[in-house]
């Protein structure tokens, strides 16, 4: 008998009934624990994502927002993290590769995100100072190799105008102190050297007449001592420049204005320009060279070759000749000097430095 109102139900369909309503449960329990430890991966994930931010720990950094994004394919915020990372590491590694437009490129980019995190701004604004300094750096060590040229090349002067400016416009840098310090010392040294060799070979070239008394001789000497006076010669179409004594006299301008002669009653300094590859095609410092060198009709007492200059110095006769030629933009420039033996003390000094001071057109 069932009271009125209630079923008695064998257990066998109670057990039945029971078993569709456990997995729905376990199932629901699941779901729950699986949601539960995704948030927690993803949470985790974006923590440690930021922390290696403010570290400057880009690529550990970008891999933390990849497993974000991963667990929450659809977050936005995962996604602006992990374009931020990116650019950060793009940037800072095109910095050690040295590729300077790249590493601005991605800096620009975090600097027009909106939604960019304060510190990625900061990071970014960093890294575009270091890129300023880098790239200042560059054109600093560009005009370091080109001063160290003049040098190799003997333009002496040239080389110590360039360090004299880039030493005021350094100050106190001390990332090219150690630089300008050995240039500095190479430029002593190396005109040192060229004043020598110069002086040796005045010396070993100088005819000096066996059968002159000592009386004679001393006269010969005080008479050799004279300290000049310069101004400087500008070309008007090739456009380069040289002292000479203002005591010379100056040769008539040729018609066709390539150069000057200046000379007094012993010594003749001539200096032009030409365009090259008049004689052959591709013409170089290097033939010009051999070529004077050739051409030379007394022994050679000195000679140097430069990456785009020479020097040489022989005899003619009873005369020392010195010849000095630079190739600059399709042009090479010539200053010839022609001098005594006998006047070698007189004209040494003054042969120095009219060969200091000649510069080539277009050269800055």
């Amino acid at each position: 008998m069932r009271s009125k109102g209630s079923w008695n139900l064998p257990p066998l369909q109670i057990g039945e009934i029971m078993k569709p309503l456990k997995c729905m449960i376990l199932v629901a329990i699941i779901l729950f624990v699986f949601t539960a430890c995704s948030n927690q991966t993803f949470d985790n994930a974006i923590e440690k994502g930021l922390e290696n931010l403010v570290e400057k720990n880009y690529p550990t950094a970008v891999s933390y927002f990849e497993i974000a994004l991963e667990e929450e394919k659809d977050s936005q915020e995962a996604k602006s993290y992990l374009e931020q990372a990116n650019l950060l590491n793009d940037a800072h590694n095109s910095m050690i590769d040295e590729d300077y437009d790249n590493a601005l490129r991605s800096v620009l980019k975090i600097e027009k995100l909106d939604e960019a995190l304060s510190m990625v701004k900061t990071n970014a604004s960093d890294l575009k100072e270091e890129l300023s300094k880098k790239q200042q750096n560059l054109v600093y060590e560009e005009e370091l190799k080109g001063i160290s040229s003049l040098i190799d090349d003997g333009n002496y002067e040239a080389a110590k105008s360039k360090l004299e400016t880039l030493k005021n416009v350094l100050g106190s840098n001390s990332d090219f102190t150690s630089h300008l310090d050995e240039l500095t010392q190479l430029l002593n040294e190396s005109k040192a050297d060229y004043v020598s060799q110069i002086k040796e070979s005045q010396q070993n070239q100088q005819v000096v007449d066996e059968d002159s008394n000592s009386e004679d001789q001393t006269v010969l000497e005080q008479d050799q001592k004279e300290t000049f006076e310069y101004q400087t010669y500008t070309n008007t179409r090739f456009g380069f420049s040289v002292e000479h004594p203002t005591t010379f006299t100056a040769g008539p301008a040729p018609t066709n204005n390539d150069g000057r002669e200046f000379y007094n009653e012993d010594c003749t300094i001539i200096t032009y320009g030409s365009h090259i590859n008049t004689i052959e095609e591709n013409e170089t410092i290097e033939n010009y060279y051999n070529r004077a060198l050739g051409n030379a009709p007394g022994s050679i007492a000195y000679q140097r070759l430069g990456s785009d200059s020479y020097t040489i110095s022989y005899t003619n006769g009873s005369n020392i000749v010195y010849e000095k030629s630079i190739i600059n933009d399709g042009v090479i420039f010539t200053l010839n000097m022609t001098y005594p033996s006998s006047q070698q003390n007189k004209y040494d000094e003054m042969v120095t430095r009219v060969a200091d001071t000649f510069t080539a057109g277009g050269m800055d």
